[in-house]
């Protein structure tokens, strides 16, 4: 591969890395106030508890598939062949 075509290939990866970055930051609390009102009782007895577990396990899904996604894009840019 040229020099040249590494350069933009690296320049691609930053641009979306910094994208998918900004994603996740943007989408990290996204459950945070449901997860809030289900803490103070929003909604109560068997069904509440149910759906209070659901969503608090939805939020700790998120934010794993959130963080793995930028683990996966800094992967991909250390893996680009650096450039003498």
């Amino acid at each position: 591969m040229a020099d040249g075509d590494l350069e933009e290939l690296t320049r691609q990866l930053r641009v979306a890395l910094a994208r998918i970055q900004r994603l996740s930051d943007d989408h990290w609390h996204a459950l945070d106030p449901t997860c809030g009102a289900m803490d103070a009782d929003a909604w109560m007895g068997p069904a509440g508890r149910r759906f209070g577990s659901s969503v608090r396990s939805d939020r700790v899904e998120l934010r794993g598939q959130l963080s793995q996604a930028v683990r996966n894009a800094q992967a991909k840019l250390a893996a680009v062949p650096k450039i003498s």
